[in-house]
């Protein structure tokens, strides 16, 4: 089994090549910044996981994701008719016993379930259930190989994720009594597996796409800056399964008015985008030693982006989203 965290509880930083099975982060040697062992109980009750997943149809966009805090949990589910304008979602944030998240990326299924809805995300197949909408899909990830990275997060701690973008999706949608055929010539998801040891103050920024191009390509995109950045980025370009690396980038909008166009460009030249919001969800929550604000936007991407193999690829009304979130954990 290929597992994170070696013999010697450690880790090699950067792109994985090769699937990583197990998360095994009980063996990880870690330590305060002044050099002392945590205790299990430490290393368990710091450990963050969250696994998201969002469709994009043309006429749907789809998000839900599942959070383990270990000290709280949190979902979402929604839909948004880009025809109507029309938002359906659940939301909670609960105690953790509510949630489950495996340590194996490759095969594990996050749950959620509590008597509102219910939410479960794999990689090879998504589900989610509330009173207004449900929704049954299988994942083709095999034809979209993901990214796997681990890089280290403040002194001592690091971050892994698993991400694709533009997996082909077939399955049922029903939304408040209307049935939707989710068809993988049409349907195209991003996911996003992640867990480590974060920041105890995290901040992040984030793009994502999955689209069809006007030339009938599949086209995929995730762009990130503040959590994953050392030794390797997160940053990566799909065009019909194959990957192209993108390097840092940046986000440029209005903090006062996040709701304004944001500019997102690479240091390398291969990402040069404006994203325009038509709308978006957020979450403000400041509890005691606990605080997180959250905004995802729905919107839709124009401008370039230049592919390893098949150079530029000019984009217009491409959908997507973007996120600022801020977390204290």
């Amino acid at each position: 089994m290929n597992r994170l965290v070696n013999s010697r509880g450690a880790i090699d930083f950067g792109v994985m090549e090769h699937p990583v099975e197990e998360i095994n982060y009980l063996d990880y040697d870690l330590r305060t910044p002044m050099g002392r062992s945590r205790s299990i109980l430490a290393k368990k009750m710091l450990f963050k996981q969250f696994s998201f997943a969002g469709i994009n149809t043309p006429d749907l966009c789809i998000g839900m994701a599942v959070v383990d805090l270990k000290y709280a949990a949190n979902a979402f589910f929604y839909v948004y008719d880009r025809a109507g304008r029309d938002m359906v979602e659940t939301k909670q944030t609960t105690l953790p016993f509510f949630v489950h998240i495996p340590t194996e990326p490759e095969t594990g299924r996050a749950i959620f379930e509590s008597r509102r809805f219910t939410i479960r995300i794999s990689p090879e197949r998504i589900f989610a259930e509330t009173a207004d909408a449900r929704i049954d899909a299988r994942l083709c990830g095999e034809k979209v190989p993901p990214l796997r990275i681990c890089t280290r997060t403040g002194f001592r701690g690091w971050t892994f994720t698993r991400k694709a973008a533009s997996v082909p999706v077939s399955g049922t949608l029903c939304v408040k009594g209307r049935n939707h055929v989710l068809a993988p010539e049409s349907a195209l998801a991003v996911t996003d597996w992640t867990a480590g040891y974060l920041r105890r103050h995290t901040f992040w920024n984030w793009a994502a796409a999955a689209a069809l191009l006007p030339d009938g390509r599949r086209f995929g995109m995730n762009l990130s800056c503040g959590v994953n950045e050392t030794e390797a980025t997160e940053n990566v370009l799909w065009v019909d399964g194959l990957q192209t690396k993108v390097d840092h980038v940046r986000f440029r909008y209005d903090p006062k008015n996040v709701e304004r166009p944001w500019q997102v460009v690479s240091s390398d030249g291969k990402v040069n985008l404006t994203f325009s919001s038509v709308t978006g969800r957020s979450e403000h929550l400041n509890v005691l030693a606990v605080a997180s604000r959250f905004t995802q936007f729905i919107g839709t991407f124009s401008g370039h982006v230049t592919d390893d193999r098949q150079g530029r690829i000019e984009l217009s009304g491409c959908p997507g989203w973007t996120e600022e979130h801020y977390a204290k954990w």
